[in-house]
């Protein structure tokens, strides 16, 4: 019997002991899980990426700023085109001299005052208010003994209408009398300012106007 209850001892002893060395293993594979799951999250491909981004990121802003600060300077030179243009029309189709009223004798005469007022009428309602500066009956340089006339603005606003031009390629040989119409328009670029975000810190020098010219046949003498 007493050998029997020393027996139950020894197995219950021996019991305790591996359940004790279980706990002991479970504790030491959970801390090892522990460290291994940290250790993921060091090595994972969260921290990877958001680096990745900040890399990529000046990249990505002075694409975008590029995109639309060309697509704008685009479209204002548009503007300035079909302005220039419709100032031609006016300049070839007018004669120089008129004898109805105030415009006989008048410097600038009344075709190229017309043309300059097509030119300021189109910018400003087309949004370009800095054309308002452009005072038509008074220009800056230029007459009629040059057949030339400038309008020039402080905001960098200027405008040429040159009515001396002759192009040649006309019939026998002959050269073509000739209105050219030259606009330029000041343009502030957005790029050169986020150009620097770029490694190296670049720089970008473009130019401060946008300048477009027009050039037609002269229809109208005199």
């Amino acid at each position: 019997m007493a050998a029997h209850s020393r027996t139950e001892a020894v197995l219950e002893r021996g019991h305790l002991r591996g359940t004790c060395a279980n706990a002991s293993g479970a504790r030491a594979d959970l801390a090892q899980g522990n460290r291994r799951g940290c250790l993921r999250c060091l090595l994972g491909t969260g921290g990877a990426q958001l680096v990745e981004f900040a890399f990529a990121m000046p990249f990505l802003v002075v694409i975008v700023v590029g995109v639309l600060d060309f697509g704008q300077a685009y479209n204002v030179k548009h503007m300035l085109t079909n302005a220039s243009r419709e100032a031609a029309r006016i300049t070839v189709s007018s004669p120089l001299t008129d004898s109805n009223g105030s415009c006989q004798g008048a410097d600038p005469p009344c075709s190229i005052q017309a043309a300059a007022e097509a030119v300021k009428t189109y910018l400003t309602n087309a949004g370009q208010s800095k054309a308002s500066c452009i005072t038509p009956a008074t220009q800056s340089s230029g007459s009629m003994a040059t057949l030339t006339w400038t309008y020039t603005c402080t905001n960098g606003v200027s405008l040429t209408i040159d009515r001396s031009i002759v192009v040649s390629g006309g019939p026998n040989g002959t050269v073509i009398p000739s209105a050219k119409v030259t606009l330029s328009y000041p343009y502030s670029w957005t790029l050169g300012r986020v150009i620097g975000l770029l490694p190296g810190n670049p720089t970008l020098s473009l130019p401060s106007t946008l300048t477009t010219s027009a050039v037609m046949q002269i229809l109208a003498t005199g």
